[in-house]
This record gives structure tokens, C-alpha cells and sequence, in this order.
């Protein structure tokens, strides 16, 4: 094989191809179009500098390994700018596991609005809000999906002004997470969620949802209060009480401990003491003195007994009725451990 080096790269050279005139016409079109958007790249001044560059960048992605299969796997330039700015890389094993305390969570709604708002306005750019601007920009973000281990498939159809969506993923929590994504970007864009089935298989996590337009969809310039009530309510759709209730108990567990009507309470007062005593004598080793008093403090507040009302002074009241004298009793014993309680009006000082 002649080596690269050995061919002179001043002389140009002949090589007659057939293609159809439809392909003729289309890299015409598009060589005109590139070279009035932009008139001063030398890739577009004439057919043979295109043809030029396109061919040899080929070639240099065949030399480094790449085959013609890989062609239909390129992530366009847009659509890799605008994910990676929002985007990290992962170590996917780790990430499977964090995000699954997550799960049925989607606090800091202002946060992601303001992240997503980015998104909606990329989609409304690329597509111009056209019915094949969309499927086609779904395609591209398919290729990006793929790329990054998300999605195994990834489908998008607009029938009779609804956007039916089919994906599979690899991994169950990240899969689940991905699909919140969606939920949370199509909301943004103005869609409400009408269905949503969601199956796991031993090798593919499958999602199929279905989403209609409302005015929010067509309106360029959004309120950010009734977008907030689309996000809540497709939401609570997708989230619902129902899988919650089927699922692991510690969701039910995380969804719980954020009403304060509620209160962590235990069978027996020595079993109570028993594990508060064992979760103190780890805190011990990490905690200075009055570390500790607030610790331990901060402990009974999150089983919704007491608020801290001054961290520095160390001071609480109790959230629990006067009829709640287990509860009270082991306050009193375990602070008593670690100094002396002084009750002024309805507040308690720890010293």
C-alpha cells in the first residue's frame, strides 16, 4: 500500500464517480446554502473544495479505526456543544446507585426551570416548532443518547397533535431518572403528560409516553408560574402514589420524613435507647463537645421531637404533644448524658 507521505498534496488530481441526480442536486443545494451563511469558509467556495475536505476528514476517521458503520453514529456539533455545557461523564455504577434515593424527588424546581429554560429554547431554535424539525432534532440527540450509555433506543412520533415517545434503557435508576428528564423537558416545552407505562425487563428498561400540546407549547415567551404547574402536575402523574407504595420502603421512608406532622417513634423506650445510645457513640468520634450538643440535638429534630431554635446557644422547644411522654422522657435522658438542661418560659437550653 502507498503511504500518504509519498503522494504530493499540491497536485490535484480526477476521479469520476456516479451519483444519483438527487444526491447531485441535494449537496448543490446544501454547498450554496453553507456558502451564503457563511462566506468566508473555504470548505464551501466551490464543489471540489467541499467534496475535498469531506472525503479526506473520512479518510483520517477510517485510519484511526472507525469504520462506515460509524458514519450513522456521528453526534453533530450543535447538539455535543449544547449537551456537554449541560452534562457531565459518570462513573455509571456509582451513579446507578446514587440516583436512586432520588427517585420519587424533585425538589429545587426553580433550579432546574432555569436549567431547562436552556433546553426549551435550543429545541425552539433547531426546529423552529415545525412537526419534522422535531423529529428530525430527535433523531440527533438519539445519536448523542446513544453515545453516552443513556439509551439503547430512542423514538419520537407526532400523531394527531400528540408526541409519543418509546426509549429503552440499560441501567434501572438512571433509566428512571433519564425518563424524569423528559417528563421535566417536555413540560417545559408546554406538553402535558396524558400516559406513561414504564416496563423492566432483565436486560431493557422500556418507556413509552404520551404527551399533547397545550397554548404553553406555542408560546415563545413563557410564565414561569404556569410552566411550574405543568411540571407539578405531569409530576405527580408520573410519580403517583400508587409505584411509590409498590416500591422500595425507603422511598416511602424519604417521602415521609418531609411532612412534620409526622414523627419517628420507636416500639419500646430501651430498644429507642439502645440505638440513639450505638448512633451517639459514632457521633463521638468525629464531633467535637459542642458539636456533639448540636448533634445530637439535630438528631431529635429530624424525628420531627424538637426545633432548634439557636444553634449557637443550643437551645430548642418540643414539637411533640405533652401527651407524647416517651418521646420526652428519652430527650431528657440522653441530652442529661452530655450536660445539663435548663428550662426557660417553653424553651430549653442545653449547657
Amino acid at each position: 500500500m502507498l503511504s500518504s507521505r509519498n503522494l504530493s498534496k499540491k497536485k490535484t488530481a480526477t476521479q469520476n464517480i456516479s451519483i444519483s441526480p438527487y444526491l447531485k442536486d441535494w449537496i448543490n443545494r446544501y454547498i450554496k446554502l453553507e456558502a451564503r451563511k457563511n462566506p468566508k469558509d473555504q470548505r464551501f467556495k466551490s464543489i471540489s473544495a467541499f467534496y475535498n475536505f469531506v472525503m479526506e476528514k473520512n479518510m483520517e476517521i477510517f485510519r484511526s479505526g472507525k469504520g462506515l458503520d460509524d458514519l450513522e453514529n456521528f453526534v453533530d456539533a450543535k447538539i455535543s456543544k449544547f449537551y456537554e455545557t449541560h452534562t457531565f461523564k459518570a462513573f455509571i455504577p456509582l451513579f446507578e446507585q446514587a440516583v436512586e434515593l432520588n427517585k420519587y424527588n424533585f425538589d429545587n424546581l426553580d433550579f432546574l426551570l432555569d436549567s431547562y429554560q436552556k433546553y426549551r429554547e435550543f429545541i425552539i431554535k433547531e426546529s423552529k416548532l415545525k412537526e419534522s424539525g422535531l423529529i428530525e432534532l430527535s433523531k440527533r440527540f438519539h445519536t448523542i443518547l446513544i453515545k453516552n450509555n443513556l439509551i439503547s433506543k430512542f423514538k419520537v412520533k407526532i400523531e394527531n397533535n400528540k408526541f409519543i415517545i418509546e426509549y429503552n434503557g440499560h441501567y434501572r435508576n438512571i433509566h428512571y431518572e433519564q425518563t424524569k428528564g423528559l417528563v421535566i423537558g417536555a413540560s417545559v416545552m408546554g406538553l402535558k403528560l396524558i400516559n406513561s407505562d414504564l416496563f423492566e425487563g432483565l436486560e431493557e428498561k422500556e418507556v413509552k409516553m404520551i404527551f399533547e400540546t397545550t397554548p404553553l407549547f406555542a408560546t415563545k415567551e413563557i410564565n414561569k408560574k404556569d410552566i411550574r404547574n405543568l411540571v407539578h402536575e405531569n409530576m405527580e402523574k408520573f410519580f403517583n402514589h400508587y409505584n411509590m407504595i409498590n416500591d422500595k420502603t425507603k422511598h416511602l421512608w424519604i417521602f415521609l420524613s418531609k411532612n412534620k406532622d409526622i414523627i419517628v417513634d420507636f416500639k419500646n423506650e430501651v430498644s429507642a435507647l439502645e440505638w440513639i445510645n450505638s448512633f451517639i457513640e459514632n457521633l463521638r468520634k468525629f464531633a467535637s463537645k459542642k458539636d456533639l450538643k448540636l448533634s445530637i440535638l439535630k438528631l431529635f429534630e429530624h424525628f420531627h421531637w424538637i426545633v432548634i431554635k439557636d444553634e449557637y446557644n443550643l437551645s430548642f422547644g418540643y414539637e411533640l404533644p405533652e401527651i407524647n411522654l416517651k418521646q420526652r422522657r428519652i430527650v431528657d435522658k440522653v441530652l442529661k448524658t452530655v450536660g445539663n438542661l435548663e428550662k426557660k418560659n417553653e424553651t430549653f437550653y442545653l449547657i
